[in-house]
């Protein structure tokens, strides 16, 4: 045998004892996970992921079926509204930009004049929103009750944490939301925020849309057992106290912050907002230490601090002019309110029961000198 021959052979036999290597690798491997069983905790995140995916694929097909039953425009998410096109017109900010009162107004400024003032309305995102309005044929619709969704909604499945605004500052916004809402042209269907129901929204456990029966649960907390029970699900009541109990701990852990209007804009979205700015700077450090204990919370949430006073429902555009008389309006209301300081002296928990009204059951949890200063 030559040379030649003699590196054939030897690299026959690497090869040979490659393959008896790897089949002695896979079925040692196989032996081990037959008696070394996979960790409990990991077995139950993988059922969880597939429960999720097969209620999904079972949502996704009965939907199809009500959308070409009805006729229905709605596109739907799983069992839930589709408000893709509404939360991609919301401004975001980040937790920097919520610090600093000067850049958070910087942000205002340009929701009103680049993007409202010279971009107009943002048809999809008003489209998205009528899903959560009734009577749509009158000039005035009002907000759902989650009880009457397509998918009901248990009482407690949607939760935030809020600030309220003193009942004289709501009041007067009110009628600034009134002189403007007389500034609109025919036929856009406002809705108008009761001063009672005006809040600034500082985290949402769980939304409408995106509802979360355990957001303490960063695999678990998201849509199991929609549809297939028929409901969306309220948490299980010790999930519920827990959750009170983590926001009543960081309300006594953080003072009470002080905000001041800014302006009074109308977005994009539909939406008219009175905008303020915190000049303690402690609420966006709330919202982070919020998160960071509700992993499995939506992941979209507010990121400005704004009360709704009224939302438009008919999706048309709107001619130059008009977004001239509306965004003059404005600024001659906000000259009204601009300026106007108040102290939150509580965070309020919710669990709400119709669409944006934050009507249901509320938990005042003091703030950190609030409290002292009892």
């Amino acid at each position: 045998m030559g040379v030649r021959g003699a590196v054939i052979s030897f690299c026959a036999f690497i090869v040979a004892a490659g393959t008896v290597a790897v089949a002695w690798l896979k079925q040692n491997h196989t032996r081990k996970k037959e008696t070394d069983p996979e960790p409990d905790h990991g077995r139950k995140r993988r059922a969880s992921f597939e429960e999720d995916r097969n209620i999904k694929r079972h949502e996704t097909g009965e939907v199809a079926i009500h959308a070409a039953a009805t006729g229905l425009p709605v596109t739907m998410v799983g069992s839930v509204p589709d408000m893709t096109a509404n939360w991609a017109a919301k401004v975001a900010v980040n937790e920097e930009t919520q610090r600093d009162p000067d850049e958070l107004a910087r942000a205002y400024t340009n929701m009103a004049q680049q993007i409202f003032l010279d971009g107009g309305l943002n048809l999809p995102a008003i489209e998205a929103q009528r899903q959560f309005y009734d009577d749509l044929d009158s000039t005035h619709p009002t907000p759902l009750r989650y009880e009457a969704f397509k998918v009901p909604l248990e009482k407690g499945a949607v939760r935030l944490g809020i600030l309220r605004p003193p009942p004289a500052l709501c009041k007067a916004a009110s009628k600034a939301a009134s002189a403007i809402e007389a500034v609109l042209p025919p036929g856009f269907k406002p809705h108008a925020t009761a001063p009672e129901s005006m809040h600034i929204t500082i985290f949402m456990t769980s939304q409408p849309a995106d509802p979360r029966p355990d957001p303490f649960n960063e695999f678990g907390g998201g849509q199991s057992r929609t549809l297939a029970e028929g409901r969306i699900p309220a948490p299980k009541p010790e999930v519920l106290a827990a959750e009170k109990d983590a926001f009543r701990t960081l309300a006594t852990q953080t003072s009470a912050p002080i905000l001041e209007v800014h302006s009074i804009v109308f977005a994009a979205s539909g939406t008219l907002l009175l905008c303020c700015v915190d000049t303690s700077g402690v609420l966006a450090g709330l919202r982070t230490k919020i998160r960071k204990v509700f992993p499995g919370g939506p992941v979209k949430q507010s990121s400005i601090f704004h009360v709704t006073l009224l939302r438009v429902l008919e999706p048309q555009p709107m001619k130059r002019e008009q977004l001239e008389a509306i965004h003059n309006a404005c600024q001659q209301e906000t000259e009204r309110l601009k300026g106007t300081q108040f102290t939150a002296s509580s965070l309020w928990h919710v669990q709400e029961w119709q669409f944006t009204t934050v009507q249901g059951e509320l938990e005042e949890m003091p703030f950190a000198e609030a409290r002292s200063s009892s």
